[in-house]
């Protein structure tokens, strides 16, 4: 009796369904669940995978967000944050990488138009509307082209054209009529021998209060250049020019500026709104106006001279009695007459004391 065949055809069975199974697959009903970003396709019953996972597909990070997968949501890294430019006239505060805004613009802080600017911002100098233009006043003997709002100046002054003192008039110009000096004056008491030592020319600087000339309060001092000749003919003629007329005025004008401010502290103005206030009724600020005022003064005409005569020579100097009438007596001769007078607001100089030229 042989049984061998039998056993074996059974061992060989199980390793044919074996082989069978690994050619078929696992014999699962695959459920399968799409490939992801991070993950490949996955069958969710027995967990078996197809393929590779897709990859992430990145954003780049922006002010706001980190850097992020479109498709999964997953992110890297941190948000860049703003980078901001500060708000201007026109702008908000805004951010430079993404536009975004914050706040308000600024708005402008609008200066008035003048006569070379239009109305312009004091922070970002946009303009509006244009410049009022000059008013010009035509340059005279002494002052150039100005503008009578700004008080501007162009050019030169036209310069005096000056007629030589006369018997009948001092020496003046005969385009605005300004003079210096006196008229040629002829007094026979200048022929007599006594008065010999008279004769030549005497210089000095007369100093009149600013205050004799202007009003209590203010101090300058007016310093004017004085010039006497006596001729042997009888003849005698004075010149007064002034000395310190540049910086006079200067002090002046600072002067009426300082009051102004001060009228105005009174009312409550600090000294913008006293500015706005003088070019709303004037159209200039407080100096400017100063300026014009202290530049109203004619100082020549104030200056000029008026003779009427008292002087005597002592230790080598010419002197001119101060408010005498009558006669004066020396050691050696009297000369009669009256005190010299620069104009009668200007009674206060101290006697003249004159050298030799």
């Amino acid at each position: 009796m042989t049984r061998k065949p039998f056993v074996s055809a059974l061992r060989v069975t199980p390793l044919l369904i074996l082989l069978c199974l690994l050619l078929t697959g696992c014999g699962c009903k695959h459920q399968w669940n799409p490939a992801t970003c991070d993950t490949p396709k996955t069958c969710s019953r027995c967990q078996i995978t197809e393929g590779e996972a897709l990859d992430h597909t990145w954003v780049d990070a922006t002010c706001e967000a980190p850097k992020t997968c479109s498709a999964c949501g997953a992110t890297e890294g941190i948000a860049l944050s703003h980078t901001w430019v500060d708000a201007t006239c026109n702008d908000p505060k805004t951010c430079s990488r993404c536009q975004a805004t914050e706040g308000n613009a600024l708005g402008h802080t609008w200066v008035d138009a003048s006569c070379e600017t239009p109305k312009t911002c004091s922070i970002c100098s946009a303009t509006e509307g244009e410049a009022f233009g000059h008013a010009w006043v035509n340059a005279t003997c002494e002052t150039p082209k100005t503008c009578s709002v700004c008080q501007k100046t162009e050019g030169n002054a036209a310069g005096h054209k000056w007629q030589d003192a006369t018997t009948e008039a001092p020496k003046t110009c005969s385009v605005c009529q300004k003079t210096e000096g006196s008229r040629i004056i002829t007094d026979s008491r200048f022929k007599t021998a006594a008065c010999k030592d008279l004769f030549g020319t005497w210089k000095g600087v007369v100093q009149i209060p600013g205050s004799s000339i202007v009003e209590e309060g203010f101090t300058g001092t007016l310093d004017l250049n004085y010039t006497i000749t006596f001729h042997r003919d009888g003849s005698y003629q004075e010149t007064t020019t002034l000395k310190n007329e540049e910086q006079f005025t200067k002090a002046l004008e600072n002067y009426y500026a300082d009051s102004l401010y001060k009228e105005f502290a009174a009312m409550g103005y600090n000294q913008d709104q006293a500015n706005e206030a003088m070019i709303a009724t004037y159209g200039m600020d407080v100096k400017a106006y100063a300026k014009k005022m202290a530049g109203s003064y004619n100082w020549n005409e104030i200056a000029s001279t008026d003779i009427k005569g008292v002087y005597y020579v002592a230790g080598g100097k010419l002197h001119s009695g101060h408010s005498w009438g009558g006669s004066l007596l020396t050691d050696t001769y009297s000369i009669s007459g009256n005190s010299l007078s620069i104009e009668s607001i200007m009674q206060e100089y101290p006697d003249l004391t004159l050298t030799r030229s």
